[in-house]
């Protein structure tokens, strides 16, 4: 502004020196208001052209200036719209329409201008059209380009805006495009393409404001991919059968997922923001367990093994856990992962199996025992029989050996009972009476109960007769009245009952 006014002062006092020198000089005008008169028209006179050029000039260039500033304001508001899609809970379509609406919305690429946005497919040979704007009749979505035949494939492979004239490309008509990549880092996620109206002429304002602009679309690409992929790992933690806790460094839990509460008994509001020792405590007689998982983890290791904790309700819990440590971008631990399996199921199981395998061995033991036990009854038997042969009818020796006789048999049917049992004995069926079975067999199962378990019978007195293996039948009652003394371990009464 001052270098203007000085201009005007200067040119003004040269006008005026001139027309000084004309009046007194050339013309020898005398002094007067005439002279005066004439010194001031004379001096414009000579000014007035160079004025005018100038502030013509000035009226040109604040009007440009003007202009440019509206132009930049646009480009910063769609570059702030732009912004603003990060916010919206959209589908990917129409993040990318709306991005489209809002790059042509200012106009600076005139008012019959229109665009498209390509993305690459899995192998990132084709190019795959996923928004279109503009007028004229709507492309097919999903239509598919070759990446290595195009502008928008060169764009994309150099990571530069590309401006294209005089020739069709991807569907533009022969019209002037930009092709815009849609970078996020060191990758492309796709390309926009934005060909102009007829007359535009390449601006390196506009390719700047595309470089932006495509960058911007690459965050908000980036920000939406990382969204779904949060949703979706969300979505998978939610629906898995493990419990999932996350913890910061000091052990204070910010997440569990829904199989935490079925497995640990206690809610989400009851677990966020406590300690995980007391969200999940171990047993008394393991309490030092959380220190070993804290002192691995702490040091970036992963930990791995058996966790013996308590249920809300006071039950125990046997559980695989695995704890994993969470950096951060910088290499810091930032989190804890405990991944929780309840395998109290599988624990119990295998002490069952073993309680089994002990069974079977004293099963063996037991039938082994038997076989030799039957051997000796033979001797006993036969040599009883012999000398009942040998005593007179009168002999008062011969009820001593029919005592022996009826003591051997029930001694051969108790070791018939234990080969049935540890099953080193083949089915023998026969027809007979259910009560009689039991009836036999009722002194060994009081035998088995104990003192503070009685045995009561209820039998029918006029069963039928049926044809089974009276070996496999005890069997089964005695594992019955076995599972029924178990679960009475202060005592009680077991009735046994036929009809």
């Amino acid at each position: 502004m001052c270098r203007q006014a000085f201009q005007i002062l200067f040119v003004l006092g040269l006008a005026e020196l001139a027309a000084t020198t004309v009046l007194d000089f050339i013309w020898q005008l005398p002094p007067g208001r005439l002279h005066l008169f004439l010194d001031v028209s004379l001096g414009i006179v000579l000014a007035g052209p160079y004025l005018y050029c100038l502030i013509s000039r000035e009226a040109r260039l604040r009007k440009s200036s003007e202009a440019a500033a509206l132009r930049r304001g646009r480009m910063q508001s769609a570059l702030c719209d732009l912004a603003a899609l990060a916010l919206r809970d959209s589908s990917l379509e129409d993040l990318l329409d709306m991005a489209l609406e809002r790059l042509l919305a200012g106009g600076w690429l005139q008012a019959d201008a229109g665009g498209r946005v390509f993305m690459p497919d899995a192998g990132r040979c084709r190019l795959v059209l996923k928004a279109w704007r503009g007028r004229g009749p709507a492309p097919r979505l999903g239509l598919e380009l070759d990446a290595e035949a195009s502008g928008c494939g060169l764009a994309m492979k150099s990571g530069r805006v590309e401006f294209w004239t005089g020739e069709a490309s991807a569907g533009a008509g022969g019209r002037a495009h930009y092709c815009v990549p849609i970078k996020a880092g060191a990758g492309c996620l796709g390309v926009i393409q934005l060909y102009a109206g007829s007359g535009y002429r390449r601006d390196e304002l506009d390719l700047i404001f595309l470089e932006a602009a495509g960058s911007l679309v690459g965050v908000i690409l980036a920000h939406r991919h990382a969204e779904v992929e949060r949703l979706r790992l969300g979505a998978a933690i939610g629906q898995s059968s493990d419990a999932v806790v996350v913890t910061d460094t000091q052990g204070i839990v910010g997440y569990v997922n829904p199989a935490f509460t079925r497995i640990i008994g206690r809610g989400r509001e009851e677990a966020l923001g406590r300690e995980m020792r007391s969200v999940n405590p171990c047993r008394e007689d393991d309490g030092s367990v959380y220190d070993r998982i804290f002192s691995a983890v702490g040091g970036g290791e992963a930990w791995n093994g058996r966790f013996s904790g308590k249920r809300k309700d006071g039950s125990d819990l046997e559980a695989a856990l695995t704890v994993l440590p969470v950096r951060d971008a910088s290499g810091n631990i930032i989190n804890y992962v405990f991944v929780l399996r309840d395998s109290t199921d599988e624990v119990n199981m295998e002490a069952q199996m073993r309680q089994a395998q002990k069974l079977e061995a004293v099963g063996l033991l037991a039938g082994g025992i038997a076989h030799d036990f039957n051997n000796v009854l033979t001797t006993i038997i036969g040599y009883n029989y012999f000398i009942s042969d040998g005593l007179e009818a009168g002999s008062p020796l011969r009820a001593f050996s029919q005592e022996i006789r009826r003591s051997a048999e029930v001694a051969a049917s108790l070791s018939r009972q234990i080969l049935s049992i540890s099953r080193k004995q083949a089915a023998q069926l026969r027809v007979m009476d259910i009560n009689t079975v039991i009836m036999d067999t009722a002194k060994m199962f009081r035998r088995l109960l104990g003192e503070n378990v009685k045995l009561a019978m209820d039998t029918h007195p006029a069963l039928w007769p049926i044809k089974i293996d009276s070996g496999q039948l005890e069997q089964v009652i005695l594992n019955l009245i076995i599972n029924a003394r178990d679960a009475m371990p202060k005592g009680g009464e077991i009735t046994l009952e036929t009809a």
